[in-house]
């Protein structure tokens, strides 16, 4: 992805080719590709180079928004070998397909608008987008004038040229749809209510003749033909999962569509996903403008809109096999991926196009970040963390470092809840969502701390929210953790209050080491009976202040249990062993970790 910025070219530049030479040297694509890579930069820390690229496009675009910009061949025809193309614009925009039937015509405005939304949540710059919004409204009035009296969204195949998908392609509805409610957002951030109420009624309108008409009973039409009306011959396609991804379907047909749909191999040609059809080869001629059938292939775009869709039904096991799939790929081949993998009609797949494409590794970066940790930035600045990963993640842990607007914030999900520090000029609201993962989560109580101390955790639509404090005299960096406890989980119970630990099933063993009480030999040995209540300890040396070594143990975990010698010390290791109902002393005498310790308060 980086090796594609060349700022040579124009400040902000990237080709859609890691090696800057397929698709031509210094042609960019600020459509599809664009959007793609303008999302993957900004998660890299790109912002710089992404909001150069914006100005770029814009400043060259006149009143129109192309697809694509070729400034070496401005006023000449594009051409592929001897064949005349299209003509490219002065001012070096493509304007008009050079496939008959002219596709793509509803990609450039909403990508625009897609671009933009993602922009603002990356930088919260609201004097840039109060500057640029006359822009991103313009084509959304450009996206309007495709839309008829009824609802669909003319312009062709959204993102695929052969098939060409004449006139009304069901991925256009359901994008289209999905910009138009972000735009419909900034808007309203902007306090432009009533652009904004304009706005969501046309996406409205959009969206119910879509679910309304392309509905065929048990999945949704491909496309509308002006002549053949609605094509719904291949199979369940990429509309099915856009009609998902985007929230366009009804939960009635999703509860029909879903089953068929998750598990369906065939959308992943030779492995690879993600295919447009799962009957591609029952494409018939008349379907394609131009002679050969070069989007019949597994494509990083139809990828994304699966990834997407099973992000919205929670589908954290479909995801990750996704990613699998193309990190395999990319490991066969020195981490380089094609622009199109051709089902070869023998159940694998041929590569195509350009090598050292980016739009499979762009994808990568989005659907890690989106959807499988489910970072959301807000439009009002706050941050969500939202996972949507398989069972194994939680019980080995999994987490980040992420970085944004001059903040910073490491954090670590595990099956007891989750921990991190944060570091930013201002404090910052943390939006965070304990699944059924965690034991009792939504049901006991939310136990939360930052840096060490006790504080209550508001509960909103199904997320548990922490408000982390900005630094003071240089030093930003606190701590903070939260997890759910209904008084009797043992996973839930063993977190709380050290923030640093990480609890899976490894069958390690605590050693927990106080200096005051081994001297004095007052040391009591414990033993677990189960190894799924063993708490582990992901650090080899030196975790919190409470425990300090660890080392594995086969056949069960013991535990020194010191004196309460240090009030903060003891007050800790009391609420870690309260939960535990299956602790006995080595003589099998009930153990009581409240004997000899002064109470302690529940934490709010």
């Amino acid at each position: 992805m980086l090796a594609a910025v060349n700022s040579k070219v124009f400040p902000g530049y990237w080709s859609v080719c890691a090696d800057g030479q397929g698709f031509g040297y210094g042609n960019t694509y600020p459509s599809l590709d664009g959007h793609q890579m303008t999302d993957a930069l900004l998660w890299l820390g790109q912002v710089d180079v992404v909001k150069a690229n914006w100005d770029y496009v814009l400043g060259s675009s006149a009143r129109r928004f192309a697809a694509a910009r070729h400034p070496a061949v401005h006023g000449r025809e594009a051409r592929r070998g001897w064949e005349a193309l299209s003509t490219v614009d002065a001012n070096g925009g493509l304007y008009t397909h050079w496939v008959p039937g002219n596709p793509l015509r509803a990609l450039a405005g909403v990508t625009l608008i897609q671009n933009a939304d993602v922009i603002f949540r990356h930088t919260q710059d609201r004097a840039w987008l109060v500057r640029n919004l006359p822009s991103i409204q313009r084509a959304a009035h450009q996206l309007a004038s495709l839309v008829t009296p009824e609802g669909a969204v003319r312009g062709a195949g959204y993102y695929l040229e052969r098939p060409t998908r004449i006139e009304c392609d069901g991925v256009a509805q359901c994008h289209a749809v999905d910009a138009l409610r972000r735009l419909a957002a900034l808007e309203r951030a902007l306090g432009q209510a009533h652009e904004g109420r304009q706005t969501e009624r046309l996406a409205h309108r959009i969206a119910q003749y879509f679910v309304r008409h392309s509905w065929v009973g048990d999945h949704f039409a491909e496309y509308e033909h002006p002549d053949r009306g609605l094509i719904a011959s291949h199979g369940l396609t990429d509309v099915d999962w856009a009609a998902v991804a985007t929230g366009v379907a009804k939960p009635r047909q999703i509860a029909s569509l879903w089953p068929r749909l998750r598990d369906e191999p065939k959308f992943h040609y030779g492995g690879m996903p993600t295919g447009i059809s799962t009957s591609p080869e029952s494409y018939e001629s008349w379907e394609f403008t131009h002679p050969d059938r070069h989007d019949l292939a597994a494509m990083g775009r139809v990828w994304y809109v699966e990834a997407w869709a099973r992000w919205r039904i929670r589908d954290g096991r479909g995801l990750a096999d996704g990613l699998r799939k193309v990190a395999a790929q990319g490991r066969r081949h020195g981490f380089s991926w094609r622009e199109r993998y051709h089902p070869d009609g023998q159940g694998g797949a041929t590569p195509a196009g350009p090598d050292t494409y980016c739009e499979y590794p762009a994808n990568f970066i989005r659907i890690v970040q989106r959807f499988l940790f489910g970072v959301e930035l807000r439009l009002d600045g706050r941050v969500v963390l939202a996972p949507t990963v398989p069972d194994e993640y939680w019980r080995h842990g999994f987490g980040q470092t992420l970085a944004w607007r001059d903040r910073r914030l490491e954090y670590r999900f595990d099956l007891a809840g989750v921990t991190g520090t944060f570091q930013g000029p201002q404090e910052q609201w943390l939006g965070v969502r304990l699944t059924e993962q965690h034991h009792g989560a939504g049901t006991g109580q939310l136990r939360a701390l930052i840096d060490d101390q006790p504080v209550r955790a508001r509960r909103e639509g199904g997320l548990a929210w922490l408000r982390l404090p900005a630094g003071q005299g240089g030093r930003s960096i606190g701590s903070w953790c939260a997890a759910w406890s209904n008084g009797r989980s043992p996973i839930a119970n063993s977190r709380w209050p050290m923030s640093r630990f990480a609890i899976d099933d490894w069958r390690l063993a605590m050693a927990i080491d106080d200096a005051r009480g081994a001297a004095e030999g007052r040391g009591a040995m414990a033993r677990y009976q189960r190894f799924e209540d063993l708490p582990v300890c992901r650090k080899p040396t030196a975790c919190t202040t409470v425990f300090s070594t660890c080392s594995s143990n086969r056949g069960s975990a013991h535990a020194r249990l010191p004196q309460p010698t240090r009030p903060r010390r003891t007050l800790g290791f009391e609420q870690h062993c309260g939960g535990f109902e299956r602790l006995t002393t080595t003589n099998s005498r009930p153990f009581s970790p409240s004997r000899g310790v002064r109470p302690v308060k529940s934490a709010p």
